[in-house]
């Protein structure tokens, strides 16, 4: 398990540092490109219908090539749809395709992810090794703005793609040499464990969430600095309390559990209503203390899930959660389509104050 959980982090690295680089700077590049703002969030919401389609019918796909076939196949197949973004200036496709094409790749990923991190992690120390093999991820986020951002205000958009293209492609490689696999499971998508909705629930809350801080927070931040490269290195400020709150997560799960997930939701909760009152440079340390405790909010939520599946029912159930996931993600998208920023801050620290009650089901 040992080498799987090391594997893992390798390609978590690869994969993520290749697509966060393109990824946080797509909705930037459309707009630069003449899209509305309106059409972006059009194709951030194909995106979540990407996420949906892939949850839908990813326990077949599975079943039939295995745990590894989304890892795999993103490492094929995202590459593909990097390179639709260097035709785009040319061809003028709708930005759905791209949205939708990126959300199948991209959360499908998370399924086979999610089970062989369920596989290769002790309930005991689960946390902890979790958040070791997130190490990867977070470790690729640090360095991916700064990057993005050099890389487009040296040579441009076309090597920020390239470069992502290469990146993806190696950690799809590597995830070849994975020697796990799981069982099949009986029944099909629809078909639900009711004591598993809690869990949804809070996926689908936390859906919520990840649309502000990963979809909105860099068009925001755009907004205030005005320069890739700027937007770049705050990601990267942001990055660091991303990695600082995985490690500081996982000790604080292993050692206290509930306890300590329960102080996590309030506090990000009170950060959530705070940035939506305070704002100028308050508004980005406010954006600093939110991105901290989502990340402790994510392990949290995972923690508490994987150690309520087990192999016999994994795939049904992360497929299940994904759909939640990206349900909520996209719901909170189409309610910005009438409310602004400000009141998509309080909103979501509603979200975040309402998991309390899922929570204390669990």
């Amino acid at each position: 398990m040992k080498e799987n959980r090391r594997l893992l982090t390798i390609i978590l690295f690869f994969v993520m540092l290749g697509s966060t680089m393109y990824g946080l700077f797509t909705p930037i590049y459309f707009i630069s490109q003449g899209l509305s703002y309106e059409r972006v969030v059009f194709y951030m919401i194909s995106w979540c219908i990407g996420g949906i389609l892939a949850g839908i019918f990813g326990k077949d796909l599975i079943d039939k090539f295995g745990v590894k076939s989304w890892i795999i196949g993103r490492g094929i197949f995202e590459p593909l749809t990097v390179l639709l973004l260097l035709i785009y200036p040319i061809f003028r496709y709708p930005p759905e395709i791209q949205g939708i094409l990126s959300g199948i790749f991209q959360m499908g990923f998370w399924i086979s992810m999610d089970i062989l991190t369920t596989k290769t992690t002790d309930k005991e120390h689960r946390g902890k090794q979790q958040s070791n093999i997130y190490l990867g991820m977070l470790i690729a986020s640090l360095i991916s703005p700064f990057l993005g951002g050099l890389i487009i205000a040296k040579v441009g958009y076309p090597w920020l793609f390239v470069t992502s293209f290469s990146l993806i492609l190696g950690g799809g490689i590597i995830s070849l040499f994975l020697k796990l696999e799981t069982k099949k499971t009986d029944g099909g998508f629809f078909k639900v464990d009711r004591s598993m909705l809690p869990h949804f629930a809070l996926s689908f809350l936390r859906g919520m969430t990840f649309s502000m801080t990963s979809w909105l927070f860099p068009l925001m931040l755009f907004g205030i600095f005005k320069d890739e490269l700027m937007l770049g290195n705050f990601g990267t400020v942001l990055s660091i309390l991303a990695i600082s709150a995985n490690v500081f997560g996982g000790f604080m799960i292993d050692r206290f559990g509930k306890r300590a997930i329960y102080s996590f939701f309030i506090a990000s909760a009170s950060a959530w209503m705070l940035a939506g009152i305070f704002a100028g440079n308050i508004f980005l340390v406010m954006i600093g203390i939110i991105t901290f405790f989502y990340n402790t909010i994510n392990l949290s939520n995972n923690t508490l899930f994987f150690n309520s599946i087990h192999d016999g029912n994994a795939t049904i159930l992360v497929s299940q959660r994904l759909v939640s996931f990206c349900i909520g993600s996209m719901l909170l998208l189409l309610i910005h389509l009438f409310i602004g920023y400000e009141a998509l801050f309080f909103l979501s620290g509603s979200v975040v104050a309402a998991s309390l009650f899922f929570l204390r089901k669990i």
